[in-house]
Order: C-alpha cells, then sequence, then structure tokens
C-alpha cells in the first residue's frame, strides 16, 4: 500500500484505522479457525465460484500473504 505525504500529513487517523483493517483482515484471513468463513467469502466475491474452487484460491492466497506485514524497505524511494 502506498500513501501520499498529504494524505499522511492531513488524514492520519484515517490512514491509520485503514491500515489497521488490512493488519486485522489479513490476520483473520490467515488463521486456521476462520478457514470456512474466509472461503465463503472469496465464493461470494468471487461470483460464487462454488467452496470446492474457493478453496484453490484460500491455498493459493495463503502462500503469497505474508503472516506478519513488514515495510519492504528496497521498495522504498529515498
Amino acid at each position: 500500500m502506498s500513501v501520499r505525504e498529504r494524505a499522511l500529513k492531513t488524514d492520519t487517523e484515517f490512514i491509520e484505522k485503514v491500515m489497521k483493517g488490512v493488519v486485522a483482515g489479513n490476520s483473520f484471513s490467515l488463521d486456521p479457525r476462520n478457514k470456512e468463513r474466509v472461503k465463503q467469502v472469496i465464493a461470494k466475491y468471487l461470483l460464487w465460484i462454488g467452496l470446492e474452487k474457493a478453496e484453490e484460491h484460500y491455498q493459493s492466497a495463503l502462500k503469497v500473504m505474508a503472516p506478519k506485514p513488514y515495510v519492504d524497505v528496497a521498495a522504498s524511494p529515498r
């Protein structure tokens, strides 16, 4: 996620809430106890692909989602 410096200065509370939401969503999605609910959401927003196909998408997402969000310093502009 990237944010303009102007937004960081003028909308800090909003940016903080968005970031907390993203982190909470990732944590929820990665928690094995929420697997069935996450699959239901995947199926719903991928136009009802069905829970069987949602399992494939869920497994693919687990491979690319960072278990601990971090900033890639190398990708940050200097």
